[in-house]
């Protein structure tokens, strides 16, 4: 890495630390399970910040799952897609070729295949694009799940702990609320839901880790 690499990493080295000390950094627990034309729970929270303004940028747009989704909710929106892939068709294929701002930028599922430097400097690249009121949402794997991100995707290059990454993002002046989301399913019976809570109980007290596979983080300006 060259020097204005570890720039960006230990930018607001010790202010991050003094806020993980003095704020109250909390991300209760939502769940995510799978759905063909309805929205998730999270799905749901990023949408209803969404139709808040008028013109959404998805970076990382993969599938465009998201975008059928959320275009289906029936809300008339301006929906921007960024992605470096080839499947499918994009309105961007690069960060530097975008020139407006938004009311909602998306980067779901992205960070986490990029190296600590180039994901905080991507990540603040982005932030810029964001307008006045507008809302910045981020959806990481957990690095303290007790199922290892790292291990469910080869091109999975960094784990994120949600708090440590909401300080960094607070240093820089933005507000940041989330949470943390597990992925689970719609239905579940009760020797399943009785099943869960143990799990739960032995992942959280006895490991140490936490049973949440992901964070979801909403970032506005201060």
């Amino acid at each position: 890495m060259e020097e204005k690499d570890f720039e960006i990493i230990y930018k607001n080295y010790w202010e991050r630390f003094r806020i993980l000390d003095t704020q109250s950094i909390n991300f209760p627990v939502i769940n995510w399970y799978p759905t063909e034309k309805e929205l998730s729970p999270p799905e749901q929270l990023m949408f209803e910040r969404m139709v808040k303004g008028p013109k959404i940028l998805d970076v990382g747009a993969g599938d465009l799952n998201l975008k059928v989704k959320f275009e289906a909710q029936g809300v008339d929106l301006q929906y921007d897609t960024l992605d470096i892939g080839h499947e499918f068709k994009y309105d961007y294929t690069s960060i530097k070729d975008v020139k407006e701002k938004y009311s909602t930028i998306l980067l779901i599922g992205v960070l986490e295949h990029l190296p600590l430097h180039m994901g905080l400097k991507y990540m603040t690249d982005i932030l810029d694009l964001l307008d006045e009121k507008g809302t910045f949402i981020i959806q990481i794997p957990n690095a303290r799940c007790i199922r290892n991100p790292l291990s469910w995707d080869m091109t999975h290059l960094h784990n994120y702990n949600g708090k440590d990454l909401a300080a960094y993002i607070i240093s820089l002046g933005y507000k940041v609320c989330g949470n943390r989301v597990w992925m689970t399913t719609k239905k579940t019976s009760l020797l399943q839901k009785v099943k869960n809570l143990l799990s739960k109980y032995i992942t959280t007290r006895f490991l140490g880790a936490d049973y949440a596979d992901g964070i979801i983080l909403f970032i506005t300006k201060s």
